[in-house]
């Protein structure tokens, strides 16, 4: 075997491994239906603002 069949068939097989893992794991899609729930926490309630109005 010489060392550019060696070098090729490497090449070769870590493209292929490449190609394999993005396969496997590039799911982009956005119009699945698994979006994150909506926050159900209820926000703490303010304090009543002081009401400032302009003197006359």
């Amino acid at each position: 075997m010489t060392p550019y069949f060696a070098l090729g068939r490497a090449l070769v097989a870590a493209i292929a491994l490449s190609l394999t893992l993005a396969a496997c794991g590039g799911d982009d899609d956005s119009d699945d239906d698994t979006a994150s729930p909506p926050e159900t926490e209820q926000p703490e309630p303010q304090p009543p603002q002081p009401q400032l109005r302009c003197a006359p």
